[in-house]
């Protein structure tokens, strides 16, 4: 859910140039004690800012770069286009290894390793590594 939002203010930055903001309500249905968690957002110029109350962190996007603010921790994670390039690489060969590693497997055992992937999804490679600044 919280990429389908991600991707949504993405696409409408661009049309946002004099600035939008939008927040969001959403409640535990199952616990009728809950809160409402309430998520912010700003796009303006290209530039987009997410505050997810919840978790007390904000992700800005500027300049082709993500910025991941954890107001707890005091911490901020960058990550910019090199990174992504770099995690895009390192996803290639892990990938590369991965079948040339099936191609060798008895075809139960590579029925048994396909399923396991395709329960963890398509994240079952190398993570991005992005750079801390504290």
């Amino acid at each position: 859910m919280r990429s389908f939002i991600v991707i949504a203010v993405l696409c409408s930055a661009k049309v946002a140039s004099a600035g939008a903001y939008m927040e969001m309500a959403r409640k535990d249905l199952t616990d009728s004690k809950a809160q409402d968690k309430v998520s912010k957002i700003w796009a303006q110029d290209g530039k987009i800012r997410l505050d997810m109350a919840s978790d007390k962190t904000s992700v800005i996007f500027k300049d082709g770069t993500m910025y991941a603010l954890d107001h707890t921790k005091k911490k901020a994670t960058v990550i910019d286009k090199a990174t992504m390039d770099q995690a895009a690489q390192q996803i290639a060969a892990a990938k590369q290894q991965m079948e040339a590693r099936m191609a060798q497997m008895p075809p139960e055992q590579r029925a048994q390793v396909e399923k396991m992937m395709a329960q963890h999804g398509a994240l079952w490679a190398a993570q991005p590594r992005a750079r801390s600044v504290r």
